[in-house]
C-alpha cells in the first residue's frame, strides 16, 4: 500500500491541464443528473449509471467543479492499483515479484500527466469481485462469495462489459472448483445461488431507478448503441 501511494503521489491532481475527452464524457451527464434529469431517458450515458452517480455524489459533497471530478479519477485510480496489488499477493508466492508487478503496473497505467483517463475506480470493482471469489475458494466463507456477487453487480452498473466478464470468470471458477474439488453438485449449486443472490441484491436499486424513471428501455438502447456503433468508430 505504501509503495502504491508513494509512487502515485500527485499533490496537484486538482490543477493543471483539463482532459477534454474525459471531462467531455462525464461533466455533461453529471450536470444533467444533478439538475434532476433521468439518465438514459433525458441524456445519453456511455456506460453504466453508477459511473455517473459516484462522481456526482462526490460533487454534491465537495462542490460542483472539475476539481471534484479529478479527485474521483485520482483517488479511484490509486485504490484500483492497490486492489490489483492485493490480487498480486494472492497469485505470486514471492513478495519481490509483487513489488515488481506493482511498479510495472503503475508505470503502465498511471503516468502523472494523464492519470484521469482510467475512469476512477471503474476497473477496481470487477477485480475486487474476482479477488473475493478467490478468497472464498481458499477459505470457504460464503459471505465473501455474496459480497463478490454484489461487487460484480456494481461493476456491471458502472461499466457493463466489466460486470459481464467478471460474472463469466467467477461463475466458471465456481463450477470448475466444484467439479475438481467438491464433486457434490448440491453444494456447488448452493454456491452459485449465493453468488447470483449477491448480484440481484445489488442490482435492485438500479433496476428500480430505471423503471421508476421510465428509462429502462432507453438503457437497453444505449447498450445496443455502444456495442454496435461506438466500437466501430
Amino acid at each position: 500500500a505504501a509503495l502504491v501511494i508513494f509512487v502515485t503521489l500527485q499533490p496537484y491532481f486538482m490543477h493543471g491541464m483539463i482532459n477534454f475527452y474525459e471531462t467531455g464524457i462525464y461533466l455533461p451527464q453529471i450536470n444533467e443528473f444533478l439538475h434532476g434529469k433521468a439518465l438514459y431517458r433525458d441524456v445519453f450515458v456511455l456506460r453504466g449509471p453508477l459511473e455517473i452517480v459516484m462522481p456526482a455524489l462526490l460533487m454534491k459533497l465537495f462542490g460542483v467543479h472539475v476539481g471534484a471530478l479529478n479527485a474521483y479519477f485520482y483517488f479511484g485510480t490509486v485504490v484500483t492499483l492497490f486492489i490489483y496489488t492485493l490480487f498480486a499477493l494472492r497469485i505470486y508466492k514471492t513478495r519481490g515479484f509483487v513489488y515488481l508487478f506493482a511498479m510495472v503496473l503503475i508505470a503502465r497505467t498511471f503516468p502523472w500527466s494523464c492519470f484521469n483517463v482510467w475512469g476512477g475506480i471503474r476497473f477496481g470493482l470487477s477485480i475486487l469481485a474476482v479477488l473475493l471469489a478467490v478468497n472464498f475458494i481458499i477459505n470457504k466463507k460464503s459471505a465473501q462469495l455474496l459480497f463478490s456477487g454484489m461487487l460484480t453487480s456494481f461493476a456491471f452498473w458502472t461499466s457493463f462489459e466489466l460486470g459481464v466478464f467478471s460474472f463469466i470468470s467467477i461463475m466458471t471458477a465456481i463450477l470448475l472448483y466444484g467439479y475438481v474439488e467438491i464433486k457434490d453438485m448440491r453444494v456447488v449449486f448452493r454456491y452459485v445461488l449465493i453468488y447470483i443472490a449477491g448480484n440481484i441484491i445489488a442490482s435492485l436499486p438500479f433496476i428500480l431507478y430505471l423503471f421508476l424513471n421510465n428509462a429502462f428501455f432507453f438503457y437497453l438502447d444505449a447498450i445496443y448503441v455502444v456495442l454496435t456503433k461506438t466500437s466501430k468508430v
